[in-house]
C-alpha cells in the first residue's frame, strides 16, 4: 500500500509565522478581512489559493496577502507590506513548522481602497507534504 500524502492549509502556518514577526505594528492575522465594526489598525489577510501538485510529495501553492491599514498611513501600511513581502521570501524552511521549501513574492501593489490603505502581494510557494 502506498501511503498518502497530504498537504496542510497554508492560513495557519502563514498566521502563525507572520504573528510573532510584525508586533511592531501590532497587526492582525487573519484570513478573514476586518468586520464594519474595525477600529483602524494593521490587519494583513492571508489567502490560499491552492496549485498543483509537482510530485508525489511536493507541491505548488500561492498565497495571497492582503495588507490593510488606516487610510491616514499610506506610509506605514507600505513599509508593513514590504515588511511582510520580505518575510514570506526568507520563509523557507522545511520541517516540523514549516511546509515551506520555496518561495517567490510579486508585489506588494497599491489597492484602491476607500476609507483605509490596502496592499496586496502573492506568494507561489513549493511546499513538501507529510503523511
Amino acid at each position: 500500500m502506498i501511503p498518502a500524502v497530504e498537504y496542510d492549509s497554508l492560513e495557519p502556518w502563514a498566521r502563525t509565522y507572520l504573528t510573532p514577526q510584525l508586533t511592531d505594528w501590532s497587526a492582525a492575522v487573519d484570513r478573514r478581512f476586518p468586520g464594519k465594526s474595525w477600529v483602524p489598525g494593521f490587519w494583513v489577510v492571508v489567502r490560499d489559493d491552492s496549485g498543483p501538485d509537482l510530485s508525489v510529495v511536493t507541491a505548488s501553492r500561492r498565497v495571497g496577502l492582503t495588507v490593510i491599514g488606516p487610510e491616514s498611513d499610506y506610509a506605514g501600511t507600505s513599509r508593513l507590506a514590504q515588511r511582510v513581502a520580505y518575510l514570506m521570501r526568507i520563509s523557507p524552511s522545511p520541517g516540523p513548522s514549516s511546509p515551506v521549501v520555496a518561495c517567490t513574492v510579486r508585489g506588494p501593489y497599491s489597492l484602491d481602497a476607500t476609507g483605509r490603505t490596502e496592499f496586496y502581494l502573492s506568494g507561489d510557494l513549493i511546499v513538501a507534504g507529510h503523511q
